[in-house]
């Protein structure tokens, strides 16, 4: 694999592990402590405390700037399979 499929898959798996070990973690416990249903976490994090608030926010932000790396990873892996295309005609 090349290095942007590589970066690619680190910021996925960095999305994934901050929503797990941050937000997940946190509503869980309050979920299954019988604290606060389910149903009353709001999508802004206006409740909770300043981390939580925090790793929402960055949670969300890596899930607004994924799919801009996808497309800038993809695109870098097209171009070079161009490059070697148009290499192997001449």
């Amino acid at each position: 694999m090349t290095i942007p499929v590589w970066m690619l898959l680190g910021f996925a798996t960095w999305t994934a592990l901050l929503l797990l070990f941050t937000i997940g973690i946190y509503r869980w416990t309050l979920i299954f402590s019988g604290t606060v249903p389910i149903r009353d976490f709001p999508a802004d994090a206006s409740g909770g405390a300043e981390w939580y608030k925090r790793a929402t926010r960055a949670h969300a932000n890596c899930i607004e700037n994924l799919p801009v790396s996808a497309r800038s990873c993809l695109r870098s892996m097209w171009a070079t399979w161009e490059a070697r295309w148009w290499t192997r005609c001449a």
